[in-house]
């Protein structure tokens, strides 16, 4: 059996993970793939996701995207899922729910409820992986994303909050 990394050694590894994404390896990974072309790239890795070079990136390298944020890879949401643990950092978290879920189920088919749930969960996952949020839960009848800063930029509070804004204009509470 493998020896587990201590605690400390996870921490400084999620630190730099979530504040800037970078370690000595992924510099090196990010210099190779920045010259591969792409449409569209991971955050973190710059492993190209869409494009010309992404079929290559996908048999070699095993990348593709994220079920979290189109915008990362699978590669790097499997290291968070390897590397259980975290770190104390800042970052912006936008949780959102249906207001009175229960009683409007109440009022409405199991059909209509689940077609009013499904519209609330397209538009919370389109507002917040087009505002940089990673998803981290859809569950019942709430969608919560992580801003982080090294996935949204140290605006990440700013971008978490326009997103709340835009998720209420788009679900139609001006």
């Amino acid at each position: 059996m493998a020896k587990q990394p201590d605690k400390s050694y996870i921490e400084n590894v999620w630190r730099t993970f979530i504040t800037s994404g970078l370690d000595e390896d992924e510099i090196r990974q990010r210099s190779l793939f920045k010259l591969l072309p792409a449409t569209q790239r991971c955050r973190f890795c710059l492993a190209p996701l869409q494009g010309l070079s992404s079929p290559l990136i996908r048999v070699f390298y095993r990348k593709g995207p994220s079920k979290m944020n189109p915008h990362l890879c699978n590669a790097c949401e499997l290291f968070a899922e390897e590397h259980q643990g975290g770190a104390e950092v800042e970052l912006s978290l936008l949780f959102a729910d249906v207001r009175g879920s229960t009683t409007l189920a109440e009022r409405m088919s199991p059909t209509q409820f689940g077609e009013l749930i499904n519209r609330f969960y397209n538009v919370a996952t389109r507002v917040m992986v087009q505002s940089d949020g990673l998803i981290d839960k859809i569950i019942g009848d709430q969608v919560a994303a992580m801003y982080t800063p090294s996935f949204a930029g140290q605006d990440h509070a700013r971008k978490a909050l326009s997103a709340a804004q835009q998720l209420l204009h788009d679900t139609g509470h001006h």
